[in-house]
This record gives C-alpha cells, structure tokens and sequence, in this order.
C-alpha cells in the first residue's frame, strides 16, 4: 500500500487560490467591415460573457490617415460613461478606455458596451486592417472582484459593408 502527501506547490501560480481559473480572456467583439471612403461608420463593441467584472483598461488604436474619430457613446451592456475615455491622442489615432468599480458585475454575452463612430477618410480597406488593442500604450486587461487579471482581446466577425449586401464585398475587390 502507498499513501501520499502533498506538502505544497512548485509553482507559485497554483499556489495562490486567487489564480484559479485565470487565463480566461476578456473579448470584445466588433462586426468587420469594407471602409468606404466619405461614409460614416459606427463600430458597436459587443462584450464577451464574463462573472465578476470590476475593471479593465486598454488603448485602441485606429489608423488616423484612414479615419477620424467623430463621437464615442456608452451603451447598456455595461456601467460605462463618457468619463471613462480617453480621447486627447486623437491625432495619433488612440483612444483609451478604463473603467473600474469596487464589486465585479457579471457581464452577458453579446452585451453592448460602447460604440465609436468614425468618419471613413479613405476606403478600400477593412475595418480589422485599421482598428486594433494596442499594448504599448496601455496594456490591455481585465480584472475581476479579487483582482484576477485576464488578457484582453479584440476580435472582429464576418465581413459586411455598410449596407450589408455580399455582393458589395465582392465587388469591392477584397474577396
């Protein structure tokens, strides 16, 4: 007969109860889309599911020689305000969100956190092309009730073009 013990971790890791279950990434998801160039476009950031959401911060990045920021607006998805951008690198094509509360909110899946509009300087492109996090300005994270930290991402769905039509996708010459 053999009995064993386990006496502690090796990796500092597992042995933080707090950590279980990190890794997890945070989401955002946002429709793709052909920029045509003299359009308006509103790009809605839909949140991925997640429990126990009390903070997050990251820097997205847009191409300014492509578009130019015209409005930013909170939506119902999550407790959101406009004092929770950041918008005085505009030139340089950033655009800084952090939001923070003292208990974590479950957050569903497909919630409508905040939308931006832009103006479309010069089309051609796709939306994915020119919009991205990017980590050297802000490290883009989420942090739950008990400080948890998860990685942030930003994923883009299935081409359309503003009006939709996948015939106007084709014929713009991307596909």
């Amino acid at each position: 007969d053999f009995y064993g013990i386990k006496t502690g971790d090796v990796v500092a890791t597992f042995a933080n109860p707090a950590n279980f279950g990190a890794g997890n990434a945070w989401i955002f998801e946002v429709q793709d889309q052909v920029l045509q160039a003299g359009s308006q476009v509103t790009v809605e950031f839909r949140a991925g599911q997640f429990f126990d959401l009390a903070a997050l911060q990251c820097a997205l990045h847009f191409d300014p020689g492509t578009l130019s920021l015209l409005t930013f607006q909170a939506l119902s998805g999550m407790p959101l305000s406009e004092a929770n951008f950041g918008t005085w690198e505009l030139d340089e094509g950033i655009v800084r969100v952090v939001w923070s509360q003292s208990e974590g909110a479950d957050i569903g899946e497909a919630a409508q956190a905040f939308s931006l509009t832009f103006q479309v300087l010069e089309g051609g492109s796709l939306l994915s092309e020119v919009l991205q996090l990017d980590e050297t300005v802000l490290p883009a994270r989420a942090y739950s009730g008990v400080l948890e930290e998860s990685a942030m991402q930003l994923q883009f769905s299935e081409v359309t073009t503003n009006a939709g039509s996948p015939s106007a996708i084709a014929n713009s010459g991307l596909l």
